[in-house]
């Protein structure tokens, strides 16, 4: 146990300067049953006070503060390894981010290992302020944040004490409302609330990035957030208690779901709700493989290097992401030249297509057939060259990949 005492003891006064009584840590053990071995710290002094002990709960560190000469103004935070036979290393100042001119004093170190102090050099609400350290990844403390009322007041607030239970703790005060001066106070702390989750795709159980999430309150039907999931398909808001959500998560490749949750009957002490969404892929492979128009050059069969790259997109929607997939293959002209002319070309250029998958690893029974429909199946109201622009022309030139499975033993379509 570590304790702060002052050096007027045993009815000896301090012999610092100006005989002044300044304050001391010293430790104790618990050893059957009795407190033994008061020791004096080697960091104290009687020039000037050391004092307010708090250890971190890896018991590796302790913080305290004291005036001593070299610091940023009265009384300033320091922190000291503790070495594991129980030896305190050098003291170290906490820096300019925690101490000011003014005096930081009474940290504590709670079970996440945040640092709280109280100061009257930081802006506040009166003298004494209670605040808390933010720090990064690296636990390097990078800000402060007052933590406001009414755990501050326009009096002094200090000598915070957060129970590990997160919830519940202590701060004394000489606030108006007091039984005398300093008085303890108790209070009851409700954490932040989020939501996080993943967004799956529901065939290949894969993480999906670059799904739009938004957030709505379910009661007012407003937007209260949207973000975007990151490469490992996480997500996270904030939100609020007693409240009423909905979630909807949309991706090109996949239609959009609603999902619903409420906070009511959260419990105080939960900081974190958990919310996965499922999304299934819509069953269209040129919108799954991000498919550009695949070219075949006037009259011929061949595999241009642009429609190769298109086609390798499709290979590995096949054989990686959904790799129980199972298409047919259809290719179509536009409506130019005869029948015979067309069907002829759009079979020549069914096969070549098909034959580039083969060779190309996707294996023969996941392409159950390959056909070419010639002119027969327009997608638009297309005759000829003088009822059509060139644009129009074009659209029914096409490669059409139908889905007629994508997981296995479930048929997607016929």
């Amino acid at each position: 146990m570590y304790f702060t005492r002052n050096n007027f003891y045993d009815k000896k006064e301090g012999y610092g300067a100006s005989n002044e009584i300044n304050l001391k840590i010293y430790s104790a053990k618990f050893v059957d049953g009795e407190w033994v071995e008061n020791s004096n710290l080697r960091m104290n002094s009687d020039y000037y006070s050391t004092g307010h002990p708090s250890v971190n709960q890896a018991r590796t560190r302790i913080y305290f503060a004291s005036d001593r000469p070299g610091g940023y103004g009265g009384t300033d935070i320091y922190y000291a390894e503790i070495h594991e036979r129980g030896g305190i290393q050098t003291p170290i100042n906490a820096g300019p981010i925690v101490n000011t001119e003014g005096n930081e004093m009474f940290p504590f170190i709670n079970e996440e290992g945040k640092l709280f102090f109280s100061s009257d050099g930081h802006v506040g609400f009166g003298q004494l302020d209670v605040f808390s350290t933010i720090s990064n990844e690296d636990g390097e403390v990078i800000d402060i944040i007052n933590l406001g009322t009414p755990i501050n007041s326009s009096s002094d607030d200090f000598a915070y004490y957060g129970l590990p239970n997160g919830l519940d703790g202590y701060v004394s005060s000489n606030r108006e409302g007091g039984v005398g001066s300093d008085d303890i106070y108790k209070f009851k702390f409700t954490p932040a609330l989020d939501v996080e989750g993943y967004v799956v795709d529901g065939v290949n159980n894969q993480m999906l990035d670059s799904v739009t999430v938004k957030l709505f309150d379910q009661i007012t039907n407003t937007l209260v957030a949207q973000t975007t999931t990151d490469e490992n398909g996480y997500y996270r808001f904030p939100v609020n208690r007693k409240t009423t959500y909905m979630i909807e998560a949309v991706r090109k490749t996949h239609p959009h779901k609603n999902v619903f949750f409420n906070t009511a009957s959260t419990p105080k002490a939960q900081k974190i709700m958990r919310q996965d969404i499922v999304l299934e892929p819509v069953l269209d492979l040129k919108v799954l493989a991000g498919l550009n128009k695949i070219y075949f050059d006037f009259n011929k069969s061949d595999i241009r290097p642009d429609a190769a790259a298109e086609l390798n997109k499709v290979i590995k929607v096949m054989n990686i992401t959904y790799p129980n997939m199972i298409i047919k293959l259809e290719a179509h002209t536009d409506p130019v030249g005869s029948h015979a002319y067309n069907d002829n070309l759009s079979e020549r250029r069914a096969k070549s297509t098909y034959e580039y998958l083969i060779e190309n690893g996707v294996s023969k029974d996941r392409i159950v057939s390959y056909k070419g429909f010639g002119k027969r199946v327009p997608i638009n109201h297309c005759t000829s060259k003088q009822d059509c622009t060139p644009e129009e022309l074009e659209l029914n030139r096409r490669t059409e990949f139908p889905i007629l499975q994508i997981k296995k033993g479930i048929v997607a379509s016929k």
